[in-house]
């Protein structure tokens, strides 16, 4: 578990609630060993100071807790959460287990007489004594507490709730393999039925799932491509200039001038500089496409038309799905949009700018 949790904080340091809910159920369960929690505790309370640290660091992370912030959050993110634009069946998918687990859950820990005990000594002994309720709870608080942290968000960014999606997807498990304790007569109509179900969800879902995958993946080839150029342009004494307009320029800038002189001694640095002019003499990176004069040029290597077919074909496929619309699709933010039949997007752009333009 903090091998998890460790790796999970690793993608985003909102992910710290869970291991907060994890933490606090494991010293219930452990208080005679505690101390062998101690490193669970360690990575916790460092995870909170750089979080505290950061968000005191310019109001990073940050904004004004506002009723117009959590109304425009819960619309906002329930709408992608519970996929509302996709179709009606995949939203009741999601919804009508999570909410009928909520009640067996509520309703089990009734049936227990927990409800009342004003002494902790209970709750912990209770703990103790139910580890599928236990572990039904540390689930649905999970849950709860990560949604609790995506309401307050800054950015309305759908990899800030990534980590929701997967407790929902474990809740659903869950509660399915409860259900199927409960069965005898009626197991194979029930089984057939979620099969159904789980065929339409991935069949609406699937061209969007691709889609993803085909997004980050132009992504990624396209920053080793801009990378590889402009290291070899540098290391053949050209000139090499870049305009800092967000945080995806200063990570080149990072790349270039504090990373590879540390770690690899390279003498080579790359310009920061203003935006392209007539006569830079130079090599220009940017992440804005312009219309060049003849003669100039930038570098593209990777073919994204072959994508575009492959996902044209699958938006079909889940559009029967959607009852006819264009298949849904997000897009998440540092990613380019590829198009549905063949549009050129790209995510950076080389330009030659060493002669004077006429």
């Amino acid at each position: 578990m903090i091998f998890v949790f460790t790796a999970m904080l690793w993608v985003k340091e909102t992910n710290i609630v869970l291991g907060m809910v994890a933490l606090a159920m494991l010293v219930c369960l452990n208080l005679k060993r505690w101390m062998r929690l101690l490193p669970f505790v360690m990575i916790v309370l460092i995870t909170g100071i750089r979080v505290w640290a950061e968000s005191h660091a310019g109001g990073y992370g940050t904004a004004p807790l506002t009723w117009d912030l959590f109304h425009r959050n819960i619309v906002w993110y329930n709408k992608w959460l519970f996929l509302r634009e996709t179709s009606l069946p995949c939203t009741l998918l999601l919804i009508v287990p999570l909410l009928s687990g909520v009640a067996w859950l509520v309703i089990q820990t009734w049936k227990t007489r927990l409800i009342g005990k004003r002494w902790l000594w209970h709750w912990v002994l209770w703990l103790q004594t139910h580890p599928i309720l236990t572990f039904c709870w540390l689930v649905f608080l999970s849950m709860l507490s990560f949604y609790a942290i995506v309401l307050i968000s800054w950015e309305l960014v759908p990899r800030y709730f990534y980590p929701l999606v997967y407790l929902l997807a474990l809740w659903i498990g869950l509660i399915l393999l409860i259900v199927d304790g409960f069965l005898s007569r009626w197991r194979m109509a029930v089984t057939g039925l979620v099969m159904v179900a789980s065929v339409y969800f991935i069949g609406a879902n699937y061209y969007n799932f691709v889609y993803q995958f085909a997004n980050q993946y132009y992504t990624r080839v396209e920053e080793q491509d801009v990378l590889r150029t402009s290291d070899r342009l540098l290391r053949d004494g050209r000139t090499v200039t870049l305009t800092i307009d967000a945080e995806f320029e200063d990570k080149i800038n990072n790349y270039f001038n504090d990373f590879l002189p540390y770690y690899k001694q390279t003498a080579y640095r790359i310009k920061i500089g203003p935006v392209m002019t007539q006569n830079d003499g130079c090599y220009y990176v940017s992440r804005t496409k312009m219309t060049l004069p003849e003669g100039h040029y930038s570098y593209h290597n990777f073919d994204y038309r072959g994508v575009s077919k492959i996902l044209w074909r699958l938006d079909r496929i889940s559009s029967w799905f959607q009852f006819g619309r264009p298949a849904f699709q997000w897009e998440d933010a540092g990613a380019p949009y590829i198009g549905r039949h063949g549009e050129e997007m790209s995510v950076w752009y080389l330009y030659d700018c060493r002669d004077k333009w006429k």
